[in-house]
């Protein structure tokens, strides 16, 4: 990876413990705040609109949450009943 530059100002920075370890891993505020809506269980769905990441950066995003294990399962509703 890369060394955090102070020089640069503030950076987003998604933090994990992977095989090797501590990992960090840059990311946009957008990226940053969609893992937090997700974080507090919002649906994927919401957590895109809620947090402005643009569609084109979802699967970056989504791959980058499943590899460093912040993302594990992605779930849907339950169907109260059968649509046959």
């Amino acid at each position: 990876g890369h060394a955090v530059d102070l020089a640069r100002g503030g950076q987003c920075i998604l933090v994990s413990c992977g095989a090797d370890g501590l990992e960090l891993v840059e990311a946009t505020a957008a990226a940053l705040a969609f893992t937090r809506q997700l974080q507090a269980g919002a649906p994927l769905g919401n957590a895109v609109d809620e947090s402005g990441l643009d569609l084109a950066e979802l699967p970056r995003v989504l791959g980058m949450l499943f590899s460093g294990g912040l993302v594990t399962a992605v779930t849907g509703p339950s169907l109260e009943s059968d649509p046959k």
